[in-house]
Parts: C-alpha cells; structure tokens; sequence
C-alpha cells in the first residue's frame, strides 16, 4: 500500500468535513463511516454531510463516531450555495474533503470562499458518463484543490489526464476494510434459510451492490438465463437496492428467474452474508477501487469481476478471482460455471483473495494515512 508521509504533530484537534454527493449506504458512505471512531483516537473531529435528506439516519453514522448533515437539495442551485455556504461559516472546518462530481464543484468554490483552509478532492470512480463540460469545470475549478486523493492507481491516472492535474497533487490512498469483523463463523444453513434458500447445498453466487446501470446487474441476469441449464445447483443473491431494482425485478420474471435469484434489499448484515455464500460476482461497467471486492476478499470468497478501472488492481486474473471484460455475459456465465464446477479453484482463489485482503486493506492502515495527509497539508497551510 502507498504510504502518505506524515506531518508534524499537532496538538490541535483537527476539524474535517467529509461532503458527499450521493445517499444510501453504498460503498463510499460505508467506506467513510468506517473510520469515523478511528479518525477521533487520531486527533481529528469528523463530520458527514450530503445533499440528500433523509435517506441516512443520524443514528447510522453516529455508531461509528461521526455527526451527520443533510442539505435538502437535488441541485447545483443558489439556495445550495447559500445553505452550504452558511454552513461552512457556522462549522469552521479545518478541511473538507469532497466526493461526487456535484459536491466537488460546489464545495470547491464555497469552500474557498468560506475561508475554509484545506480542500480535497477524492477520486472514486472514472466515470465513463462524464460529459465535456463536466470536465471542463473540473479543469476550472482544479486550482481550489489542495490535494487529490484516489483510491485507485486507475483513478490517479485518470486525474492526470482528464483533469491536467499535476502528478504532486494526487495521492493513492486504497480502500481499507474492517478485518476484525471477518473473523466469524457463521451457520450457513440459518442464514440462507433466512433468505429464502432452503437447500444449503446449492452454490451461493452473491452480489452486494446498489442496483444502478454500471453495476451491471443487466448483463448478470442475462448471463445466469444463457446458462441456467449449466448453473441447475445455484442461487444468486442480489443484496441492494436502487432506481433499476423494478427493471431488474421485471427482466428477472420475463426470464422465469424467479426461483434463482433472491432479490434481498439494502442489508446491515452483508459481511455475515458474505461467509454463508461461495462465490462473489461483480459485473460492473466502470468503478474506481470498489470496496465490495475487498470486502469478499477478506471473507475468503472466489471473487469474479470486470476487469474495468481499478478492479485488477485488487483481483490477480487466475490468482485471487477470475476477470472479464464488461457486458460480456458469455465470459460471465462461462467463469460462473467453470468455479460452480471446479470447487478447488475456488477454493484455491479464495484463500489467496483472503491473505491478500490481510496483507493490504486493513482499514487502520487506511485511516492513519487519510489523518496524516490532513494534518500535513493543514500545518503547509497553515503552519501556525
């Protein structure tokens, strides 16, 4: 993993501001909740805000030591320049770090010119739906950024490139994941008892991920109706919620799946979902490091993927998984049945996922890195 170097220390608590575009608990919210009591132990007081009201409860983040603010707007708009603004002023954060296109170009130019000391850009998807002139105002408001942070080398090319940013500005910061909570032993037949699978001896192929278009559940299905015949002995777990579930759910009875795909809705519990299942599936179209790898990684699953942005970085084709192109449902269903069939090849991938995962994502490691690059560029800037 890169390491950040760290800066002086400082006996002032640091104040940070983590602004997210999106809602729901997907990936970069778990990610951010993740290291809300770490950040607290390491000197610095965390805060969570987005856009959209209600859709997370106080009580979500603040189980993991982080405060929590909704801004009940949809849109770049001047009542959210204002209301951000006058929010900034009120909190006085020593540094906000900003995820999501909207929030980046909003909180850059709010940011600055609330006064705020630090700002970061975090990188976490190379979005293949960006328009010219989103990468226009990127470019424009670049210079408000301090500092770049990726959670891919896949992202930190992508910076370079589409945003002409300096090399020296961007750091490579990976996903971290709670590995203490992956040492457990689960009872299998109870749990997939639970959702609907009755037989414990059937293949549990599972996919936690929002159901947007570029997770890619659109060519899973059609994969899983190709080769049904070859997958007869397996259930597919869809743990997730989004705008296309109704379109999935439609796609998946005009199909006559209904038998073999269980559609399980936002869950708490996925990691206990994760040790009851065999075979991890993610069929995205474009990602940045996407933490459900990971995270499948340390329960020691067999993971099959996309080989799209910084998916190979975590998945060794042949090693820990089995990559294939995006929206190919042919090499999908055939890498489905080759690990349905060959138990020790699954077996073998998920035991070097698993040591891989330990070895490289502790999420400790990722926190101490994230609170060393806030102090560091704070005391740059602000030397005092």
């Amino acid at each position: 993993m890169k390491d950040v170097a760290s800066g002086p220390k400082m006996a002032k608590r640091i104040r940070v501001l983590q602004m997210i575009s999106s809602w729901g608990t997907g990936g970069t919210e778990n990610g951010l909740s993740l290291m809300g009591g770490m950040f607290r132990q390491k000197g610095i007081d965390l805060k969570i805000a987005n856009f959209y009201p209600g859709q997370i409860p106080d009580s979500w983040w603040q189980q993991y030591g982080a405060d929590y603010k909704s801004f009940p707007c949809k849109a770049l708009t001047l009542k959210s320049f204002f209301t951000l603004y006058q929010f900034l002023k009120k909190e006085k954060p020593d540094v906000i770090d900003l995820y999501g296109l909207r929030m980046n170009l909003l909180g850059r130019v709010v940011g600055k010119l609330a006064g705020v000391p630090v700002i970061i850009s975090g990188v976490r998807q190379t979005e293949d739906w960006r328009k010219w002139y989103h990468v226009m105002m990127d470019r424009l408001t670049s210079p408000l950024v301090d500092c770049y942070v990726s959670n891919s080398q896949a992202g930190y090319r992508i910076t370079l490139e589409r945003e002409k940013v300096k090399p020296e500005k961007v750091k490579v910061i990976y996903n971290g994941v709670d590995l203490k909570k992956y040492d457990v032993v689960v009872n299998r037949k109870d749990i997939l008892k639970s959702v609907g699978v009755d037989d414990p001896e059937k293949t549990v192929f599972i996919t936690p991920a929002v159901i947007r278009y570029e997770k890619g559940h659109e060519t899973l299905v059609t994969a899983i109706a190709k080769y049904e015949a070859m997958l007869d002995n397996c259930i597919f777990l869809f743990a997730g919620e989004g705008v296309l579930r109704p379109k999935i759910e439609q796609m998946v009875a005009g199909l006559n799946l209904q038998s073999k795909i269980r559609f399980l809705g936002r869950r708490t519990d996925v990691i206990v979902l994760l040790k009851a299942s065999d075979v991890f599936v993610l069929p995205s179209y474009f990602e940045g490091l996407p933490r459900s790898v990971a995270e499948a990684m340390a329960a020691g699953l067999p993971v099959i993927a996309t080989a799209v942005s910084g998916t190979p970085e975590l998945v060794d084709n042949g090693v820990t998984g089995l990559l294939v192109p995006p929206k190919d449902y042919k090499a999908l269903g055939e890498a489905m049945v080759r690990l349905n069939n060959d138990k020790e090849l699954a077996r073998s991938l998920g035991n070097a996922g698993k040591k891989k995962a330990y070895e490289n994502y502790d999420v400790n490691q990722v926190a101490s890195q994230m609170a060393d690059l806030y102090k560091k560029i704070l005391h740059e800037k602000c030397p005092s």
